[in-house]
């Protein structure tokens, strides 16, 4: 059994570590994004905390997407 991590954009809570993939919104789970600026994009997500947490807001995931049931 794995370790249950929590989605910093959907806070969904997952089965994972760092570097996966949260099941519902597509945000790979860094676990320091707490250290990240709000608009600054790096090289495992391609779109800051707030552009993903405005398209979850609106029902999408970091795709644009609908957002997939748990």
């Amino acid at each position: 059994m794995g370790n249950k991590v929590k989605c910093f954009i959907c806070n969904t809570e997952f089965e994972g570590g760092s570097f996966d993939e949260c099941p519902v919104c597509g945000w790979m789970y860094e676990g320091f994004e707490n250290e990240l600026e709000p608009d600054e994009k790096d090289e495992c997500n391609l779109i800051s905390i707030n552009q993903a947490k405005k398209l979850v807001a609106e029902g999408k995931d970091i795709w644009g997407e609908p957002l997939k049931k748990q």
